[in-house]
């Protein structure tokens, strides 16, 4: 590809994992980012991509931009499990249904931000789950 794509995805991927590594270590706020981004944002092009349904534009952040309701979805559920691991293995501190519900609306807010945001989705995804669960 183009080498200027280099400073867009894959950049904002490892500055957002680097601060996750260095302030929010071992925290919640940095476990829910990871599992969004490292899962969920991982995994979505792969369901996009071999069941490519229903294709939409990510305006106003991409006009040029098309994402798929499947790698939407795929973000979803990717994002659920890769949480739910990480909290499991992590924090070790057991996992109840109030977790459950709140790990499905994380991830479903991110995945509704990573469906607009166009190629500065890594930036929103942890900057919308931060906020998130600040709020929760």
């Amino acid at each position: 590809g183009n080498p200027i794509e280099l400073c867009k995805g894959p950049l904002f991927f490892t500055l957002v994992m680097t601060a996750c590594g260095l302030f929010l270590f071992m925290k919640e706020e940095g476990i829910y980012i990871m599992g969004c981004l490292g899962f969920g944002d991982g995994l979505a092009p792969l369901f996009g991509g071999y069941f490519p349904l229903y294709p939409y534009r990510t305006f106003p952040f991409g006009s040029g931009d098309y994402k798929t309701v499947s790698g939407s979805f795929g973000f979803l559920v990717s994002s659920f499990v890769g949480i739910t691991v990480l909290r499991t293995i992590i924090l070790s501190d057991g996992t109840s249904w109030n977790d459950l519900g709140k790990t499905f609306s994380i991830s479903f807010v991110a995945a509704v931000v990573e469906g607009v945001s166009g190629w500065l989705d890594n930036i929103f995804i942890a900057g919308s789950v931060f906020l998130t669960l600040k709020w929760w």
